[in-house]
């Protein structure tokens, strides 16, 4: 686990990833795009406060939720109140 490989544990590669990235700049967005079997359209999960406090995130309130709303003004498909926010 200290050295992950991206075919073995693509999460932990992600991590690394994303911390090194935050090394240069701040990431403002992360996207994990999948499918499930019984929704359909786009929808978006995102974290509850609770879990933004556990992980000392400092940005205001409701951010999460501004660019699927922004998508959502823009595209069809996605489905804004298809979106959770209690991860």
């Amino acid at each position: 686990w200290q050295d992950p490989q991206p075919t073995q544990s693509p999460l932990d590669a992600i991590k690394q990833l994303v911390s090194r990235f935050t090394q240069e700049r701040p990431v403002a967005l992360s996207l994990d795009l999948h499918a499930h079997s019984r929704r359909c359209n786009l929808f978006s999960f995102g974290c509850s406060a609770r879990r933004r406090r556990e992980f000392n995130d400092r940005r205001a309130p409701g951010f999460e939720r501004v660019f699927p709303r922004m998508l959502a003004d823009r595209c069809e498909a996605f489905q804004y109140g298809g979106c959770s926010y209690n991860m």
